[in-house]
């Protein structure tokens, strides 16, 4: 239980700390979108940072996979499944380097579609647990909003409000991974604590004898 925790709370943070990161590089990038020559450049280098970031978090997840093991098969596959997908979108967007910041709009659009579905199916199948579900879901709705916003923009040719949107939209869920990152240390840390107590054994010494000392009847 605690070394699972772990890994998701590794790979959390990892894919929350390279996705903050991408975004704002994308928003840096954005302000230098000053004329033609540089805003190639800058959809250019959004390209590739978005490569080497997605290739990171597959690794990371795959990294993942392995120290979950065959013994938890599900999470292993999970792993696997997802670090797979990641790096073959880092392929397709190697590949297909032309009109790559609306395909950067559709990727990010389908991320946020998906994370807002199975938002709203957590909520409706956890009604009844206790938790901040009130966050959740105001996270999904933000996420549905992005999504809506990114497939509009997808349709235009604005590159410099779309790498506006696109960047807002990876520091928001940065932000969000890593919040969750959070989270899952303070329950570890919780774990920790309860597997310290219940095996703590405690030990009572007997009493010291002091040299000399007799015994009065």
């Amino acid at each position: 239980m605690l070394r699972s925790l772990k890994i998701r709370m590794i790979v959390l943070t990892t894919h929350g700390i390279l996705i903050a990161l991408l975004g704002a590089a994308l928003l840096y990038l954005r302000a230098t979108m000053t004329n033609l020559f540089f805003d190639v450049v800058a959809v250019g280098l959004a390209l590739l940072l978005s490569v080497a970031a997605l290739i990171l978090a597959g690794l990371a997840d795959w990294m993942a996979a392995f120290g979950e093991g065959f013994r938890h098969f599900r999470r292993f596959t999970l792993y696997l499944l997802c670090g797979s997908g990641l790096l073959m979108a880092a392929v397709f967007l190697a590949c297909y380097p032309y009109g790559s910041m609306p395909l950067l709009l559709l990727l990010a659009a389908a991320h946020a579609s998906l994370f807002s579905i199975s938002v709203f199916a957590f909520y409706f199948k956890a009604r009844q647990r206790p938790g901040n579900r009130w966050l959740v879901v105001t996270s999904g709705m933000i996420s549905l909003v992005f999504a809506i916003t990114m497939v509009v923009l997808a349709t235009r040719n604005d590159d410099l409000l779309a790498a506006t949107v696109v960047g807002v939209y990876l520091c928001f869920v940065g932000s969000k991974l890593l919040f969750f990152a959070w989270s899952l240390h303070r329950t570890r840390e919780a774990e920790r604590t309860l597997t310290r107590e219940s095996t703590d054994v405690h030990y009572v010494p007997p009493p010291i004898a002091v040299p000399g000392a007799a015994t009065k009847s």
